[in-house]
């Protein structure tokens, strides 16, 4: 098209040539790069016995200094990609203007040079300069291969009090969730907010919504550990006996992909067999069998959110999407099921770290960080439910570790209301259909 065009437009297709071979040369070294750093990785986990999985770098000589003249071709090659970009950028300033279609694709090849740029600094920042303020992590493909290098900010808190600073403005954040029952020093540090001065002036207002008559909070401790064979069994059954009781959609949150499949397998094959369905005020719900619909099953969250509202009798099943963000008001969630508290996996490469600074702070890790964290991303999922002054629901709070464990009652407290103790499962399920007749 540039041939067509005429004049200097059609002057500048050698440069456009050239510029196109040092990308797929750029694409090369990259792939080779990914090639060198696997072997590598796969030589560190056996020098060091570590488990397969995301890894946490924290030698970077250890594992880059091995690559170093891979690197540098790499590097090289993007160098070169920019140089002939910019070449070809300078052969087309003084082209007329060119077509539509052109234009796009002018856009197209800039984008792409912006990318091998940024590839270039990356790499630069990942190979050749520690910095303590980042964490640096590989994840595994299938096999010996990487699927991603990368590096995480260690704390979010520093760079925004810097943009705070910078604004001069002073910022006004609101949220359902920023204190740990009354404290809102965890959040105040993570949004960079508590080192700026005069100080920070902290306001906890009441909800609007009247939980103790729209809601019931259920726990039971006779329920198996989550590390527990049992334990994925048991959910299962407990979500057959309340898809049958209590025929009402139903969003069941999950921690892990394994569990959710887990448990989704076991309830398709329970669905092929049919719920014999009670009869209730809703006699439309007798004629329908649930729904099932998982994440990760080939649907995005937004068509299963989609879909599930859709839906007259559906059942949810998902993970960290679905903890935040979405909105179901009215008779398009009436029931709530958190399988698991929501910690943070501690072998994660930025929660190992994050965790490592916090003791060399003097602090107790779990408690100061890996409880408050989860604590709020409870309160994010239970906030699921309840929508409007109008909405009702129930919830059911799965891990036993509410019970057994010294911190359970920090969560417990953090609730919008009273959590009702139950003798088991069955009595869950039961006083969730009592609910509904009720209210």
């Amino acid at each position: 098209k540039l041939d067509a065009a005429g004049g200097e437009a059609a002057d500048a297709v050698p440069a456009l040539e050239t510029f196109a071979a040092a990308v797929v040369a750029a694409q090369t070294a990259y792939r080779r790069w990914l090639e060198a750093l696997a072997r590598r990785y796969v030589l560190w986990l056996e020098e060091h016995a570590r488990p397969q999985g995301r890894l946490r770098i924290q030698e970077r000589d250890e594992v880059f200094g091995q690559v170093t003249p891979v690197t540098a071709s790499l590097l090289t090659a993007c160098g070169e990609a920019d140089t002939s970009y910019a070449a070809f950028a300078r052969r087309l300033e003084g082209a007329a203007g060119t077509e539509p279609d052109v234009e796009d694709a002018l856009a197209t090849l800039a984008r792409v040079a912006e990318l091998v740029t940024q590839l270039e600094k990356d790499v630069l920042f990942l190979a050749d300069r520690e910095d303590p303020d980042w964490v640096v992590w590989f994840e595994p493909g299938s096999g010996e291969t990487l699927n991603a290098v990368g590096a995480t900010r260690l704390e979010p808190g520093p760079i925004l009090t810097d943009l705070w600073r910078r604004s001069g403005l002073n910022p006004v954040l609101t949220s359902a969730t920023l204190c740990v029952g009354e404290d809102f020093t965890f959040m105040s540090r993570e949004l960079g907010v508590s080192a700026l001065r005069p100080g920070v002036v902290t306001s906890l207002i009441d909800s609007p919504f009247v939980y103790e008559r729209q809601s019931l909070f259920l726990t039971t401790p006779d329920f198996p550990a989550p590390d527990s064979r049992n334990y994925l069994p048991a959910v299962t059954r407990l979500l057959r006996s309340l898809l049958s009781a209590v025929p009402r959609k139903t969003l069941v949150l999950f921690t892990s992909y394994a569990s959710l499949q887990a448990v989704a397998a076991a309830l398709q094959q329970t669905d092929e067999g049919g719920y014999e369905f009670k009869l209730d005020l809703d006699r439309h719900w007798q004629r329908s069998r649930p729904v099932i619909l998982t994440q990760g099953a080939g649907l995005s969250p937004a068509e299963l959110m989609a879909r599930f509202r859709r839906e007259s009798r559906a059942v949810l099943l998902g993970t960290n999407t679905f903890w935040e963000g979405i909105d179901l008001p009215g008779t398009d969630l009436e029931i709530l099921v958190v399988t698991k508290l929501p910690f943070l996996v501690p072998a994660d490469p930025w929660v190992s770290a994050r965790c490592d600074l916090i003791q060399a702070e003097g602090e107790n890790p779990f408690v100061q960080f890996m409880v408050r964290d989860a604590v709020l991303r409870l309160r994010q999922g239970i906030g699921r439910l309840i929508r409007s002054d109008a909405d009702r629901g129930v919830v059911f709070l799965l891990d036993s570790r509410l019970h057994g464990k010294a911190y359970g009652k920090t969560f417990l407290d953090a609730m919008p209301t009273s959590v009702r103790y139950c003798a088991g499962p069955e009595e869950m399920v039961a006083l969730a259909a009592e609910f509904f007749v009720a209210t």
